[in-house]
């Protein structure tokens, strides 16, 4: 989904309206509107790492007020609010690019992006399974000691299909 939200991608997908940048509470409210009214009123809800999840705050001013109303229990126990401007916030597990573990670790989910995504909609992540997934290469019968031998022949596909509007907020 990060690379459908690039400049160039996002106009060729139909979704450049649907991203803003920088976390404000007029791009917050907009993105989750036009989200919404994309999807036939669907509601909305926002992925995200904890990082970026945590950059939704209210403002200054309106900080105090958050947390008189019992919020800063949340924010203290899970990093980030449960919900915010009528918009649940959901965590996305991470997890680090293998060949980075020894290195400078890069992690797969950005920590600079909220997506906002129907609720019941067409779900973005696919998983197609392709091959048998199992052969018997030597009966048990036939095999002085009676061991199987076999061999897991299955191909695994992820990818990303967007059957509905979605939208992002990159932060910077």
């Amino acid at each position: 989904m990060e690379s459908c939200i690039t400049p160039g991608v996002s106009a060729a997908q139909g979704i450049s309206g649907y991203i803003a940048n920088g976390f404000s509470d007029a791009n917050w409210l907009t993105v989750a509107r036009d989200v919404k009214l994309a999807n036939g009123g669907a509601d909305v809800y926002a992925l995200g790492t904890n990082i970026a999840l945590g950059e939704v705050l209210p403002s200054q001013a309106n900080a105090t007020s958050a947390f008189r109303y019992g919020e800063d229990g949340a924010i203290v126990k899970r990093g980030f609010l449960p919900q915010y401007k009528d918009v649940p916030l959901v965590e996305l597990g991470n997890a680090l690019v293998p060949n980075t573990i020894n290195g400078t670790p890069q992690t797969i989910v950005s920590d600079k992006i909220i997506y906002m995504v129907p609720m019941g909609m067409y779900k973005p992540v696919k998983v197609v399974f392709e091959g048998n997934t199992l052969t018997v290469e030597k009966d048990p019968l036939e095999m002085a000691d009676h061991t199987y031998t076999m061999t897991v022949n299955m191909m695994i596909g992820v990818d990303v299909v967007v059957g509905s509007k979605f939208g992002a907020i990159v932060l910077p």
